[in-house]
């Protein structure tokens, strides 16, 4: 691969009273196969609800943590984990 294909993960939320609920992302997570946190710039970059993950080695994965309120603004957390392809 090229190296320049991102993980792409949205984050979405649904709720029986609210027909869309954005949610609002608090933390993103990337971690290494050993499950040590890995940090540096331009890791992951965060656009609205969506999560870009730049793919790095085998076995790695994001936890991303996000907050979603409905209408009447009551505010639900949500955390998502995904193992991130290697391209």
């Amino acid at each position: 691969g090229n190296g320049n294909k991102a993980n792409k993960i949205t984050v979405t939320a649904q709720d029986n009273c609210s027909p869309s609920v954005i949610p609002q992302i608090t933390k993103v997570e990337v971690f290494n196969k050993g499950g040590n946190l890995v940090g540096g710039n331009g890791i992951f970059e965060i656009s609205g609800n969506i999560v870009y993950v730049k793919p790095n080695g085998a076995g790695w994965s994001v936890r991303i943590t996000a907050i979603a309120a409905d209408e009447k603004g009551n505010p639900q957390n949500i955390r998502i984990t995904k193992a991130l392809i290697m391209c």
